[in-house]
């Protein structure tokens, strides 16, 4: 007998733009990368951005990096942040600010996207893969998985009547099949 199971079946591939940071970093980070740090240089304008890293890079980018405090304004032009103010986590009246240096940065939109490249999800969750999905770098695809199986013939319940014939007993012509050990009703059609 084969018995045939269907199951559907969820997965997000990365769209052209996504393979693009995979390959080359997000927007934000190559925005990031392309700016002096304050006093290392003299600031990048929008416009001058534009030509290092490209039109839509740079868009998409900046408003990312400055939502992360990657970048800040300084003067006509943009400069990396190289040092972030982090208050405490309860935000209590007794809360201090702390100075942290910021050698380099985490480009998490790579990172994410790396391993929806490889995996098909997101270990992160759902609300990720929203956040990619709406930014346009994965897309859903749904399919259905077919599994095909093969399983033993199926099992015939018999009844023995045992009856005495010369002191032994017979079957009266009836195939012996061996009783399961548990008193439980078994299917006839189970695998």
């Amino acid at each position: 007998m084969i018995r045939y199971e269907s199951h559907e079946t969820i997965s997000h591939v990365l769209t052209p733009e996504g393979v693009q940071i995979v390959q080359q970093g997000s927007h934000e980070a190559r925005v990031w990368a392309a700016l002096p740090a304050k006093g290392a240089g003299t600031p990048v304008t929008p416009a001058q951005l534009k030509q290092i890293i490209g039109d839509e890079a740079a868009k998409v980018g900046q408003g990312r990096a400055f939502k992360n405090g990657w970048i800040a304004k300084d003067g006509d032009g943009l400069i990396k942040v190289v040092c972030q103010r982090l208050s405490s986590p309860d935000n209590s009246s007794y809360a201090h600010t702390v100075v942290v240096k910021m050698p380099s940065i985490e480009d998490v939109t790579q990172k994410e996207l790396r391993e929806v490249d490889s995996t098909g999800t997101l270990s992160a969750g759902e609300k990720s893969l929203a956040d990619l999905r709406k930014r346009k770098l994965v897309v859903q695809r749904s399919g259905i998985l077919s599994i095909r199986s093969a399983c033993p013939a199926p099992l015939i319940t018999m009844h023995l009547h045992l009856g005495k014939a010369n002191g032994s007993l017979s079957t009266k012509g009836r195939i012996l099949a061996p009783r399961p050990q548990s008193q439980k009703q078994i299917s006839p059609w189970t695998c």
